[in-house]
């Protein structure tokens, strides 16, 4: 069932409407998307560029890989150290995360 009963109508200028589709363009959300996340106050980023996307891509395949490795025991120690190691350092890492339920959380 929808929870969205409200509808709001709003005239804007033509410079407020290009700066929306501007914001939009940037972001990686649509427009009533959008609105919505600055109404609850949600910091709103540009979207990645497809260069970092295809790095984070190929990093989430690497861990999958990583992860195989382990488990098909390999003999040598020092491979299984390095792989340990590898996949702590990727999952603690840093990375800017567009998943809306992280972000209302740190605010």
């Amino acid at each position: 069932m929808r929870n969205r009963n409200n509808r709001i109508a709003v005239r804007v200028t033509n410079n407020e409407f290009d700066r929306l589709n501007e914001m939009v363009n940037k972001s990686i959300f649509p427009k009533e998307k959008l609105i919505r996340l600055v109404v609850e106050g949600c910091p709103i980023q540009e979207k990645p560029s497809d260069d970092y996307m295809q790095l984070f891509s190929a990093l989430g395949k690497l861990v999958t890989n990583m992860g195989a490795l382990m488990f098909q025991g390999t003999e040598a120690e020092v491979t299984s150290e390095l792989v340990i190691e590898t996949m702590y350092i990727l999952l603690n890492a840093n990375f800017v995360s567009y998943d809306i339920k992280r972000r209302k959380n740190k605010l």
